[in-house]
């Protein structure tokens, strides 16, 4: 950091929202940056979150840098005794047609799990489409809040329930944060 290395054998990782776990994330997955393999590629870090972009004229070459690009992240996270989670990982086309169900490794790897291609992706709670509609996003979340916000309206119906002023207070407090 700032140019001084330190070195340090982990044995253990930091608990779940952590004050120290943050500084230690940047510290660790900041050599990822350096390894940018090709001029077409994009990489997005947001707290624990990571996002490669990787754009090619043909799909071959595309699953080709972005498999050498897992490899070459993979090899990062090792220096910390880190590993990525290809379960959790997605794959999303965002052109060139490529229907969903196609696979890319995870590395280059004969062995290396693969990564299946679906319709939409979530980052950072956001639902990706390759339509760029995100129709997918707002259905979720349509869905997501139906519920609450019919349980908030019969507490404000009620003749016993909430005044208007405690129920306005919940929806732009609650409710309204949580949709945007």
């Amino acid at each position: 950091m700032e140019g001084i290395q330190y070195n340090r054998k982990l044995c253990r990782g930091c608990p779940q929202g952590s004050q120290l776990g943050p500084t230690l994330w940047t510290i660790a997955i900041s050599p990822i940056y350096e390894k940018r393999l090709c001029p077409s590629s994009k990489i997005i870090t947001y707290a624990d979150d990571i996002i490669l972009m990787v754009g090619a004229a043909r799909p071959h070459r595309a699953f080709t840098r972005i498999e050498k690009q897992l490899d070459s992240f993979t090899e990062c996270a090792s220096t910390f005794s880190l590993e990525f989670s290809a379960s959790k990982s997605q794959l999303l086309s965002l052109k060139g047609g490529l229907k969903q169900g196609y696979t890319v490794g995870f590395g280059t790897g004969a062995n290396a799990p693969r990564i299946e291609a679906t319709v939409t992706a979530k980052y950072l709670g956001v639902t990706l489409d390759p339509r760029r509609s995100y129709w997918d996003h707002v259905k979720s979340v349509s869905e997501k809040f139906s519920d609450m916000y019919r349980r908030l309206r019969s507490l404000y119906l009620a003749n016993w329930g909430l005044g208007q002023a405690a129920a306005r207070t919940i929806y732009k407090g609650v409710f309204i944060p949580r949709i945007i």
